[in-house]
């Protein structure tokens, strides 16, 4: 048991801050038997850094002020001289490093080891995604040499424990540390869900009676969008009620709206470009079932997002959330990705269910996210402290 003389201090360091943290903090702000300090090695309050490469943009992260500590160095300064002298004079019980790509991120491993501090990493590696044996070789070899500098390993899925065990790490030392969602923001929504159905299909000139499939992805190879496409080229030629919209931005856009305008596919598919969470919440409430079709995905947040505002699911087996998260034919289907034809039939096999299948599809999803939350995150982070 915890004293309580005795708090504990956590240091959590990554890039920048996301979307994802307001939830996290606030379940740690209920907590009495630890505090967290962040650290952002790639942002401070004078200087928000949120460039996605991939899209070649500003995510357009919403950022939400909170009152947990931030471990700050400054723009103009020394990173490296002043983070340590920082560090040198914090007394911390755990350390927890989010990813190790990062030069500042093994800096600061090496510096928290020399301070004595015992140090966890959060990563969402998967090692089956990395294909051909001489690249999967090297990449384990150089991981389990970085590995063994860790005390603990706080993975972000099943599928990331596993490759973390595979790395060299034992299953004691392994914690639960999920991309949890903000539950409570999505529920206030809820309470809305019908009058944001009809606001936004009247916004976007769909139907009522359409049945909507809607996905958010990055307009990038890795994400698959044409596979989609593909797909609903056939099925809106024998449905006449059959509606997709596709949510996000990318390199791809101009082909994608070439694509959709050579087949006179306007009015069926709908590009709304990047929106805000809180637009985009709205959205899933005025959709009828969720897609997304990633051929490599670590996890897929936006699945869990999806299952929250009770939206049954249909993943590609790229997708690292389908493990953890749908149990198919039960709370949701998979389909082989790139697979289009496998993806039509599964459109199809879904609308073919009833109604119950669906209430029950979306009850058994939520009971399986449950448990990856920012509750389990602060409850890991405790059994993780206890062994100090």
């Amino acid at each position: 048991m915890f004293s309580q003389m005795t708090k504990k201090k956590v240091l959590i360091i990554q890039n920048k801050p996301t979307q994802f943290d307001t939830g996290l903090f606030e379940q740690i702000k209920l907590k009495d038997s630890f505090s967290v300090t962040m650290h952002y090695t790639r942002w401070d309050v004078a200087n928000i850094e949120l460039y996605d490469p991939e899209i070649n943009r500003n995510s357009g992260w919403s950022l939400i002020n909170n009152e947990i500590e931030t471990l700050g160095v400054g723009i103009n300064s020394n990173y490296f001289v002043n983070i340590y002298k920082m560090l040198f004079v914090r007394d911390f019980d755990l350390v927890i490093i989010s990813g190790y790509s990062s030069l500042r991120h093994l800096y600061l491993l090496l510096i928290c080891k020399l301070l004595g501090f015992k140090v966890g990493l959060r990563a969402d590696t998967v090692l089956k995604y990395d294909k051909g044996f001489f690249k999967l070789f090297v990449k384990k070899t150089i991981l389990s040499f970085i590995y063994k500098f860790f005390n603990f390993g706080f993975p972000v899925s099943t599928l990331s424990c596993d490759s973390m065990k595979k790395l060299g790490m034992t299953s004691e030392s392994l914690f639960y540390f999920p991309y949890g969602i903000d539950e409570i923001f999505i529920e206030t929504k809820k309470i809305h869900s019908n009058s944001f159905r009809l606001d936004w299909r009247k916004k976007l000139s769909i139907n009522e009676s359409d049945f909507v499939t809607i996905s958010v992805i990055k307009f990038v190879p890795r994400e698959d969008p044409f596979t989609v496409l593909k797909a609903f080229e056939v099925l809106v030629e024998s449905s006449s009620n059959i509606h997709l919209i596709l949510v996000g931005d990318g390199y791809l856009m101009n082909e994608i709206k070439e694509f959709i305008s050579a087949r006179n596919l306007v009015t069926r598919i709908t590009l709304t470009g990047y929106l805000s969470y809180n637009e985009l919440i709205e959205l899933y409430f005025a959709s009828d079932i969720f897609l997304h079709p990633a051929n490599i995905e670590q996890w897929g947040v936006s699945v869990h997002e999806a299952i929250l505002c009770d939206l049954p699911v249909i993943v590609s087996d790229g997708v690292g959330s389908a493990v953890d998260l749908i149990n198919s034919g039960i709370s949701g289907l998979v389909y082989r990705s790139g697979d289009y034809l496998d993806l039509i039939e599964k459109v199809v096999t879904y609308r073919n269910f009833t109604e119950q299948w669906r209430l029950n599809a979306i009850h058994t999803a939520n009971v399986l996210a449950s448990f990856w939350t920012h509750k389990t995150t602060v409850l890991e982070i405790e059994r993780c402290l206890k062994l100090n």
